[in-house]
């Protein structure tokens, strides 16, 4: 590794995140710099949950997000907990308060990065079948979900031209392989 890392000072702590400068060096040219970081103190993973219903239409979230004073379609998403018993139980748990729907089969597709140029949070990527409504939604009192169905012959274009004033998380873009590959089958064999 040509880069050797220095010591951290601590800028911010919050509740749910820290802010840090990283001191580094590159080995090879001598540079010196200073890197920002943000840190999640849990450390622990994001579950994120692509659900397709019996009618092959894809469950997702319209959520307004302060950090960016807009609207997003996003997938179902949160922190896996402590008290959660696996990393799929927080997904589903996540689609249960978020959206009110549970599913049958769900698979765990990833988990990586998605920002590691300046934060350490990790995702872990699960796709749900066969979802189906079982309650109204509980959320907590800062989120404001709604939560939209696509079918997915009309997900990418969908995507791709989002009306005016809402923004899609690219993050959505990552189940497409899994659904075409999958044929999107859940238990009622629909294609």
């Amino acid at each position: 590794m040509k880069l050797e890392l220095g010591r951290d000072r601590v800028v911010y702590t919050g509740k749910w995140l820290k802010v840090i400068e990283r001191k580094f060096r590159n080995k090879v040219t001598g540079h010196k710099g200073t890197w920002e970081v943000v840190e999640r103190p849990s450390r622990r993973p994001i579950a994120l949950v692509g659900a397709v219903t019996t009618e092959n239409e894809l469950l997702l979230t319209k959520s307004y997000r302060v950090p960016l004073k807009k609207w997003t379609i996003e997938m179902c998403a949160g922190m896996i907990e402590e008290s959660d018993a696996s990393e799929e139980a927080a997904a589903r748990r996540e689609l249960m308060e978020e959206m009110g729907y549970e599913v049958g089969e769900m698979k765990r597709l990833m988990c990586g990065p998605f920002n590691a140029g300046m934060q350490n949070d990790q995702l872990v990527i699960f796709l749900g079948w066969d979802a189906k409504k079982v309650r109204e939604p509980q959320l907590e009192g800062g989120e404001d979900i709604k939560v939209v169905k696509v079918p997915i012959k009309r997900l990418i274009p969908f995507l791709l031209r989002p009306r005016k004033n809402l923004l899609v998380d690219v993050k959505i873009f990552s189940l497409i392989p899994f659904l075409t590959q999958r044929g999107t089958h859940g238990k009622s064999g629909k294609r």
